[in-house]
């Protein structure tokens, strides 16, 4: 049996074919383009549960707004969204856009915001929690501050390093 899934990250919301696995009720599929990983439920009837949400759609939602940028960690990249991204720690309950398997960073450590300012866009980062230190190109940055970015610039999240790429 095909399943069609559309992917629950925001910044993703890709639709996959996964073929469903014999003798499994509750599985989980990562996403191929983001990586995320989706929880897809069988129901006697056939009915498809995907991340919790009813039956599956049967034609996905429009994708937000991609933003000129994307976020590479470790030779994945993570396209961008117009207007508040959030990274942290990956978690199953308390889930940011861009999720980093690192124990030393916070759920949600940061958001990065993508602004359209005329013919350029606008990046800036504002550190929301994190019990580790949080670098923008070396410089620490504290819970409340912000930071403007630039395509290169480096950000630091407890061991994990994220690069702002065109």
């Amino acid at each position: 049996m095909d399943l069609k899934i559309l992917c629950k990250n925001p910044a993703c919301r890709r639709v996959f074919i996964e073929q469903k696995p014999p003798f499994a009720d509750t599985y989980e599929f990562e996403c191929p383009i983001c990586g995320e990983f989706n929880e897809v439920q069988v129901l006697p009837d056939g009915k498809t549960i995907i991340n919790g949400e009813g039956p599956a759609p049967a034609k996905p939602s429009p994708a937000p707004a991609v933003a000129p940028g994307k976020i590479s960690v470790g030779g994945k990249s993570f396209p961008l969204k117009q207007g508040v991204n959030t990274i942290g720690r990956r978690d199953p309950v308390q889930k940011s856009d861009i999720q980093i398997d690192d124990d030393y960073a916070s759920r949600r450590s940061v958001e990065l915001t993508v602004e359209n300012s005329g013919s350029a866009p606008r990046f800036s980062l504002r550190v929301v929690k994190a019990l580790n230190a949080v670098t923008v190109n070396r410089r620490e940055l504290h819970p409340g501050e912000r930071a403007e970015l630039a395509f290169g610039d480096r950000i630091r999240l407890g061991d994990t390093e994220l690069i702002l790429e065109k």
